[in-house]
This record gives structure tokens, C-alpha cells and sequence, in this order.
């Protein structure tokens, strides 16, 4: 159970605290206003002690005065100006009396003194020197036999301090008071002085003041550092206490922990024992101390025979030695190990495990024993390899479908390239007229169409296997549909099939590989003119869709399509139930088209109802703005044939006469070009070094040495190497096409030749 400190301890600690600074602050007090009094005190007895030293020295100097002028008989002042004579001088002169030339002096000059001489007397012949009652007082102690008197009068406005002593008749003194009855010896009255006292009393008020303030300030600072004090003081406590505390309530921790870990463990030891994966605990040196009961199902090994040995009677001759160096070098660093290990079982047989082997380390991080666990994956193993003969199989399978692919693109392209390139000459030929440049174009539209049938065959396997390789480039769909549109009217003129094609004039771009779009369209053309019957219709049409996308829709007025068959519309040679129709197909079409489709960033929908026809759309990419640069490109391709050129020698290498007879064609029509040839690399290298040209034209499929292998010959010719070379194959994979370009090529044209292109190359090359 959780101990938790008292409450009441912890205010009673705080409270204890508190009192003692009260305590504190009001000794410090105490202490302060005791130091303060005691020095007001002392600062008012020293003014006082000044104030009696300032009187008692201004009466000696006063009675100085008297002794001296009673010992000269007297003081003489002149009363008149100078006579001249003697006799006049003594006239001109009064003799004053001790008494009265002091007096005299001191109301002539008052701020010359800081006391004030007083004469009192018994009888006094001078109303000034009558005593008033405190200064009876005064003689009244003389009287009395004392000697001198100092005191405070407070009779006055102003507070004084009065210093007197006894006057006693003297002989001298006779000749002016024997008349009152005085003889020598008798006392007659007092001399004195009286000190203003308030200077003194200011000065230590002042200083009274100035001892308060001091005195404030220390009690201030003492104040703050006994605050201070106790502030940390009880910080330091409130610590301790939280400490204790804390670790109190860790205590109840590491005891609850205990026994959770216990638990856990006793958990732990269970999962172990019934885990379906081996369990294996070896001490520090290797000797096996635990095997859980899986270990010993699947090595048959029981725990009494491997506990005392090593993990090394499980060792195979199939796992290598650098497997188990790297596992010791892993966990002998305190790592873990991961990786697998072929087995053998007590009777022999292998057993594959995957395995995670580490080790358990002391608080001193020592190792203090080794732990592995390991799954049973000789199944696994075994289907791996099955997987991976199957794999070395489908690969072989692909080679092979790859290989004939291959071949059957180069046979086929190769009399397609006679056909498309001779077409094309006769369009640019300036001497055919109007009817047979007509003709020359639908021979070249034909052999297109033909080359995209026999790509359509291809195409599917192609895809599947990932060779097929899309040129994206913006499209203008006007030009697109009506070409679309020349090669289906034949098809659906011959079906009475009406063809409606609208709003496909609004200027719509879209990014899209030309060919494939064109396939793609031609495609669904086709199925709608042969699967629509006599009088029936076709309408193309082209919008935006929401997603800024343009949806080419294909409309017809056929049989139309169940919702069944329209899920198994893009099945490969899925026709439908159409096989035995008479209608023509392979029911790969709209297979090759959804894939297209798909890899161009688009989409194909279908929507049909039976007796009500169908509406394919087809969704592409929208481009916002239609791109003249490439627009431009085209119609500068344009008028660089049959433009004047500079000079320029080209020699090609090609063992098809037909392909030569072509390349002659257009080469004849370039004003500046020449063109030589050889039929065999061999041939073509010795003609070449003798005669270098500007260009070489290479073909890649010559009998003998192949272009390949002479680009290699040429380019190791110093004072050849720098000639570009030109590839033109029949080989339109992608994979012949790389290979081609490792070997230096500076280009590769895949025929049939786009005759355009081929001349837009040269000239760049011819440029740079």
C-alpha cells in the first residue's frame, strides 16, 4: 500500500518556519530601535557636554578680561577728540570698570560672541545686574558655600545653559562699593555666562535623524536577508520533504513493480515454454542452460541432451563459417544478430530458422549470457525456391516472347518501311500532279494503318511485359479525328453505316501519344461499324468534361451491350459470344485500348443497353493552352525539304535495296546532299576510311558484322570517332533501342522511316 507523508507534518514544518522569522524579524528590531535610542541618547549627551565646554571656556576668557583690567586699575576710553596737551589728553579719557567695558563690547559687537556675560549682584548698584528668581537660585547656593553652578534655565523663549561663579569683594573692588557695606571677603554676587542651546540641539537633531535613516536602512537589509533566509530555508525544506516524499512513493513503486515483474516473468517464463518459436539461452561461455519444449519438437533434440553443450551440435555444413563469424562479432558487441541459419536435426536432416540472437548484459555491462530465438522457415525455404524456379522460368518464358517479338517487329516493319518511305517521297515530289500526290497519300495512310494493325498484334503482349514505351505530346484532336474519320469511311460505307461526325472542330488539345490515340479511336470505330447493322449510325463528338478533362464520345446505334458482358467487355479475347458471328476480330481491341488509355492518364467508360446501342467515352488530358512551339517545330520541318542546304556527304550502310532505293529518294530531293552506300559494315568501314563523310547512316541488322559491332570499329578511328552516327533499325523495342545508344550512336530511327524526322535530325546535326 502507498505511504504517503502527513499532511499536517508539512504545515506544521512550514509553520515552524514562519515563527521563527517572526521571531527573527522582531530580535532584529528590537535590536535596531536599542542601537538607535542608545545613540540619540549619546548624540544629545555629547551636545549637551559641548554646550558646557563652550560656556565654561567663554567665561574663563571673560574672567581673563576682568583679572587683566583690575590688575591695570582699569580700562581708559577716549570720549572727545585729541587736545594736544597732556592735561587735555587725561580730560579727553573715562575709565571704565571691568564690568562695564565687557558690557560695552558685547552690544557693540553681539555676533562676535556665542554667549552673553551676565553680572548678578546682592546689592547692585546697576539695574541690569538684578538677579531674576532662577538666578537667585544661583546665589543662593553660593550662599551655601558652593563654588560654581552650571545649569539649564527654561525660563527663557529661547533654551539656555547658565555657568556662573562666586564674585568676592577684593580691595580693589572697594573704591567703588564701600559704599554698599561690602568688606574684603564677602560675597558680593556672581560672574557668568549664558550658551543659546538650541545650535546644539539642532546639530543633534540632525544627527538624530541621519541615525534614523541609517538605522532603517540596516533594519531594511536585515529585514530582506532574514526574509531571504527563511524563503530558502523553507524552499529547502519543502524540497526535503518532497524528496522524502518522492522517494517514498518510489519505494512503493519498486514495490509494486516487484511483484508486477514477478508476475510478468512467471507470465514470461509461460509464453516461453509455449511459444511457437525456438527458444534458446546459453551462459556467457556458450554452454546451453534452457531450450523451451519447441526447440526440442522441431531439432528432436530433448532439453537433457544439449543443456551442458554448445549451440554447435546444430551446426550444417550448408551455412558458412563467415554466417557464424559475423553472428559471434554482433552479440560479443552487445548487438543483436538477425539472419538464417541452416540447422541440422538430431537424425540428420537440414532445418532452416530465421534467427534474432542477442545478448543479456549485467549492470556493469558484462555479458552475462546469450539468448536466441528462432522460427522454424524450412517451408518458407522451400516455397522460395519453387518461387524462384518458377521466376528463372517466366523469365526464360519472357526472354523468348521478347526474342520473337523482336523478330517479328523487324520482319514486318522491314517491307512496311518500302511502302510508308516510298509514299512519302511521292508526296513531296514537286513533279506528280494533284491526283497522284492524292493517291500517294491514302498508299501512305494504308501502310500506316497497316503498321498500327501489326503493332495491335504486338501491342498487348508489349504492354503486359512493360516495353512499351508512349511519346506524350499536345494534339490537336481536329486533325486527329478527321484522319480517323478518312480511314473508316470506306469501312462504314461498305456496312451503310452513316457517319456523323460533330463539334470535333473546337480547337480541343489534349496530351496524348498520336499513334496510340489514333489506334485507340480507330479501334472503337471499328467495333461500332461491324457490330452495327445496315442503316444504321455513328456519331463522334468532343467536349469538356467537369474535371477539365475532354471526353471524346463515340455514339452508335447498334445491338447494344448487356450489363453482364459489359463487365467482361475488357477481358482479353473476350468477344463476347460473338465468335461465330461471321465478324471478324480478336477480341483484343478495347483490351489494348483500356490499357493505353490508362498509361496516357485516362479513361475509357462504356455505357450500353440492349436494342439501344452504346457510347464509349474516352477521357484525356485537357491542355489549357494548345502548344504552338510544337506546332511551329512541324511547319518548320516543313520547309526545310526542298530547301537549299550546305553541302553535306552522307554515307549510308544498309544490305536492303529497297530501304537504299528509298534513302536515295530522299536524300535526292535535299539540294546540297550526297549519299554513297555499301550493303555490308565490312565494305562500308573500308570505303569510310578512305573517304570520310560528314554522316554515316547505320542499319543494325547487316548480315555479318552487325552495325553495331562496326560503330564500335569506326569509332575506334581517331579521325573518324568524331563522325555522328545514325541508327536505323527495324529493332523498335526498347531494349534494342538502349543497346544501341550504349554503343555511341548519336541517334536511333526505327523504320518505318519518318522521313521528316530523319531530315529534321540531319539538319540539326548539320548545325551543331
Amino acid at each position: 500500500m502507498l505511504n504517503t507523508m502527513p499532511h499536517n507534518k508539512q504545515n506544521l514544518d512550514i509553520k515552524e518556519i514562519l515563527n521563527g522569522i517572526t521571531f527573527l524579524i522582531l530580535a532584529w528590531s528590537v535590536c535596531i530601535i536599542g542601537s538607535l535610542s542608545w545613540n540619540i541618547y549619546q548624540t544629545y549627551q555629547q551636545s549637551y557636554k559641548r554646550a558646557e565646554s563652550t560656556a565654561l571656556s567663554n567665561f574663563n576668557r571673560d574672567q581673563a578680561f576682568r583679572n587683566w583690567i583690575n590688575n591695570h586699575k582699569g580700562i581708559y576710553v577716549q570720549t572727545q577728540g585729541d587736545t594736544g596737551s597732556d592735561s587735555d589728553i587725561m580730560e579727553s579719557y573715562i575709565q571704565l570698570d571691568p564690568a562695564t567695558f565687557l558690557t560695552q563690547v558685547m552690544d557693540d559687537y553681539p555676533d562676535y560672541f556665542d554667549s552673553s556675560i551676565r553680572m548678578i549682584s546682592i546689592s547692585p548698584l546697576n539695574v541690569r545686574n538684578i538677579p531674576n528668581s532662577w538666578e537667585n537660585n544661583i546665589l543662593e547656593s553660593f550662599r551655601k558655600g558652593g563654588t560654581e553652578f552650571l545649569d539649564y534655565d527654561l525660563s527663557f523663549e529661547t533654551h539656555h545653559l547658565g555657568f556662573f561663579k562666586p564674585m568676592f569683594v577684593k580691595p580693589s573692588c572697594l573704591s567703588c562699593h564701600t559704599t554698599q557695606g561690602f568688606k574684603t571677603g564677602d560675597l558680593m554676587g556672581a560672574a557668568g555666562v549664558y550658551i543659546d542651546i538650541n545650535p546644539f540641539l539642532n546639530s543633534a537633531k540632525e544627527l538624530s535623524r541621519i541615525l534614523i535613516i541609517s538605522h532603517l536602512i540596516i533594519w531594511v537589509f536585515g529585514y530582506i536577508i532574514i526574509v531571504i533566509y527563511g524563503r530558502k530555508t523553507a524552499l529547502r525544506i519543502e524540497e526535503q520533504l518532497r524528496l522524502e516524499k518522492e522517494l517514498e512513493y518510489a519505494h512503493d513503486q519498486l514495490e509494486l513493480k516487484v511483484i508486477q515483474r514477478t508476475a510478468e516473468l512467471s507470465k514470461l517464463s509461460e509464453a516461453v515454454k509455449h511459444s511457437p518459436s525456438m527458444v534458446l539461452i546459453t551462459d556467457k561461455k556458450g554452454f546451453i542452460e534452457y531450450v523451451n519444449p519447441r526447440f526440442s519438437e522441431i531439432s528432436g533434440y530433448s532439453a537433457h541432451d544439449v543443456i551442458g553443450r554448445t549451440p554447435a551440435i546444430l551446426k550444417s555444413p550448408n551455412t558458412s563459417e563467415d554466417v557464424y563469424k559475423d553472428l559471434w562479432d554482433t552479440i560479443n558487441r552487445g548487438l543483436v544478430w538477425s539472419g538464417e541459419l541452416c540447422n541440422l536435426r538430431k537424425d540428420g536432416s537440414e532445418f532452416w530458422v530465421s534467427a534474432s540472437i542477442g545478448s543479456s548484459l549485467s549492470e556493469a555491462h558484462e555479458i552475462i549470457s546469450y539468448i536466441g530465438v528462432e522460427e522454424d522457415i524450412t517451408e518458407k525455404k522451400q516455397i522460395e525456391k519453387n518461387l524462384l524456379l518458377a521466376k528463372d522460368s517466366a523469365e526464360k518464358a519472357n526472354q523468348a516472347k521478347s526474342e520473337f517479338l523482336a523478330s517479328m517487329s523487324h520482319e514486318l516493319r522491314t517491307p512496311l518501311n518500302a511502302i510508308i518511305g516510298f509514299s512519302q517521297l511521292a508526296e513531296i515530289d514537286k513533279n506528280l500532279n494533284k491526283q497522284q500526290k492524292k493517291n500517294s497519300q491514302e498508299i501512305y495512310k494504308a501502310g500506316k494503318h497497316l503498321l498500327s494493325l501489326v503493332d495491335e498484334i504486338l501491342d498487348l503482349t508489349s504492354i503486359e511485359i512493360g516495353k512499351v514505351k508512349l511519346n506524350l505530346q499536345p494534339i490537336e484532336l481536329k486533325i486527329l479525328i478527321n484522319e480517323c474519320y478518312e480511314l473508316i469511311s470506306p469501312m462504314a460505307a461498305k456496312n451503310k453505316v452513316k457517319l456523323n461526325f460533330s463539334n470535333y472542330e473546337c480547337g480541343c488539345m489534349v496530351q496524348a501519344d498520336y499513334l496510340r490515340l489514333k489506334q485507340i479511336i480507330l479501334n472503337v470505330l471499328s467495333n461500332a461499324v461491324k457490330y452495327t447493322g445496315s442503316s444504321g449510325s455513328i456519331q463522334l463528338s468532343c467536349n469538356d468534361s467537369k474535371n477539365d478533362d475532354i471526353i471524346i464520345k463515340i455514339t452508335d446505334s447498334g445491338a447494344g451491350i448487356s450489363e453482364e458482358n459489359i463487365n467482361q467487355l475488357f477481358e482479353p479475347f473476350n468477344r463476347l459470344g460473338k465468335e461465330n458471328s461471321g465478324i471478324k476480330g480478336t477480341g483484343i481491341g478495347l483490351v489494348i485500348s483500356k490499357k493505353l488509355v490508362d498509361m496516357m492518364g485516362g479513361s475509357i467508360q462504356v455505357e450500353s443497353e440492349l436494342e439501344q446501342g452504346s457510347v464509349f467515352s474516352i477521357l484525356l488530358p485537357r491542355l489549357i493552352e494548345k502548344n504552338m512551339i510544337e506546332i511551329n517545330r512541324l511547319n518548320e520541318i516543313d520547309n526545310q525539304i526542298n530547301q537549299e542546304n550546305s553541302k553535306l556527304t552522307i554515307f549510308y550502310i544498309e544490305d536492303n535495296p529497297a530501304n537504299l532505293k528509298l534513302m536515295e529518294g530522299i536524300i535526292l530531293f535535299q539540294k546540297g546532299w550526297t549519299l554513297s552506300h555499301a550493303m555490308a559494315a565490312e565494305q562500308g568501314i573500308e570505303l569510310i576510311k578512305k573517304n570520310p563523310p560528314d554522316l554515316i547512316l547505320m542499319d543494325i541488322g547487316l548480315p555479318g558484322m552487325n552495325g553495331i559491332e562496326a560503330c564500335h570499329v569506326i569509332k575506334g578511328v581517331d579521325r573518324l570517332k568524331h563522325i555522328p552516327i545514325i541508327a536505323i533499325s527495324a529493332g523498335a523495342m526498347k531494349d534494342n533501342i538502349e543497346t544501341a545508344m550504349k554503343a555511341d550512336f548519336h541517334d536511333y530511327i526505327t523504320k518505318p522511316v519518318d522521313v521528316k524526322n530523319l531530315i529534321q535530325i540531319i539538319n540539326q546535326i548539320q548545325e551543331s
